[in-house]
């Protein structure tokens, strides 16, 4: 028997989805034994690894059982369909959490209590979880165009910054596809989004700085086109302003590098650039006396360069970020930095979801709320006063 598609459409889903045709047609009866893997992994001419996770959905699905040591078997009683013939009727089916990875250019694990927030409220409410990364722009958009997946409930999405992921959300708006932002949203699309509380966080450590007797403060950040780095430097501003402190050509530093999230931040122009511009601030007679960046991941390159300049943290200089990476605690110099809580963003973006799961709660009101973040001290401030 083999599947009439190219190599190329042979995914795990489109595995996925033949052996459920097989099922659902009689191909495959109720107790029945499926083919073992290896054999399924010849005929496919795929790796058992891409047969594995194509059965996997079907496991959770309630159409087959797996047992190790004996295989997979068709369910005695598998799940009715609805109308269309696509969508189990009796079951719940899988909430997707989309993240980058865990492990990019810049790792970016300061989002891993998301996944355990969502487990949280969803799991007790009977929904599977799974979680897709993407590496790539047109990875985030191919996973995206899979709202319409018979086995896809929700999407929980960590957005990269393109039209084309608006014009994608705005596709799964249209045919009623529940979707949950965290750490960003886009002003064009009313959706539901929930994210850090970025101006209070950087506001807070502003003050938490001038209370310690900074009074020239340098900030750090990437291009503040993503909506958490825009209200990170508003509430730098903001936090200045309200301790009287000068805003000059010093006081705000834009990095010119690309979207952190897909492409990594620690490109030869970005080093360059930070080099050039902290070399510069360090020999100004009007020098900071604290330098706060909009990331861990900047604040510890910002270190390694006053290092190589002789210029010691926090005794000529202190040093801040923000994040809290998992690393900036066992850094050399441990980071004074800002928490976010991503365990109750997964949380409160699940509550949203069995919101609309259940009776539509919310109505066509837009859910967007923001979480506090937290001021993390450590070694890297000195107190001035």
């Amino acid at each position: 028997m083999v599947m009439e598609m190219s190599q190329k459409e042979l995914t795990y889903k489109s595995i996925e989805k033949e052996i459920l045709k097989r099922i659902t047609t009689g191909v495959y009866r109720p107790g029945q034994k499926l083919p073992p893997e290896r054999q399924l992994e010849k005929e496919f001419a795929v790796s058992r690894l891409t047969i594995a996770k194509g059965l996997s959905n079907l496991t959770s699905a309630g159409y087959i059982t797996r047992t190790r040591g004996r295989g997979s078997f068709v369910c005695e009683s598998i799940p009715s369909l609805r109308r269309d013939d696509s969508r189990p009727a009796n079951i719940k089916g899988i909430i997707k959490y989309i993240s980058p990875p865990a492990n990019a250019n810049e790792p970016i694990s300061v989002s891993h209590g998301i996944m355990e927030g969502l487990h949280n409220v969803l799991t007790p409410a009977g929904y599977h979880i799974g979680v897709d990364f993407y590496n790539t722009l047109e990875q985030q958009l191919n996973l995206l165009a899979k709202f319409a997946d018979p086995l896809h409930e929700a999407f929980v999405v960590w957005p990269a910054l393109d039209p084309r992921v608006v014009s994608e959300l705005h596709k799964m708006r249209a045919k009623g596809f529940p979707f949950v932002l965290v750490d960003a949203y886009f002003p064009e699309i009313e959706c539901d989004y929930i994210i850090s509380n970025n101006s209070r966080g950087a506001e807070t450590m502003i003050g938490y700085l001038a209370e310690n007797g900074h009074k020239r403060i340098s900030y750090f950040t990437a291009s503040p086109d993503r909506i958490s780095l825009s209200e990170r430097l508003s509430g730098v501003i903001s936090g200045l302003s309200r301790y009287g402190l000068d805003i000059g050509p010093d006081t705000i530093n834009i990095i010119p590098c690309q979207d952190l999230i897909v492409s990594g931040f620690r490109s030869s122009q970005n080093i360059v650039f930070l080099q050039e511009r902290i070399t510069a601030l360090m020999r100004s007679p009007n020098r900071p006396t604290a330098i706060f960046c909009s990331n861990d991941w900047i604040a510890m390159s910002v270190y390694n360069i006053l290092e190589d300049l002789g210029i010691k943290v926090p005794q000529d200089v202190s040093l801040a970020g923000f994040d809290n990476v998992d690393v900036s605690q066992f850094f050399k110099i441990p980071l004074t930095t800002v928490s976010q809580d991503f365990y109750e963003i997964g949380r409160l973006a699940a509550k949203v979801i069995l919101g609309r799961k259940q009776q539509n709660a919310y109505g066509d009101m837009a859910c967007q709320l923001r979480v506090e973040p937290q001021l993390v001290i450590r070694d890297s401030v000195y107190k001035l006063i």
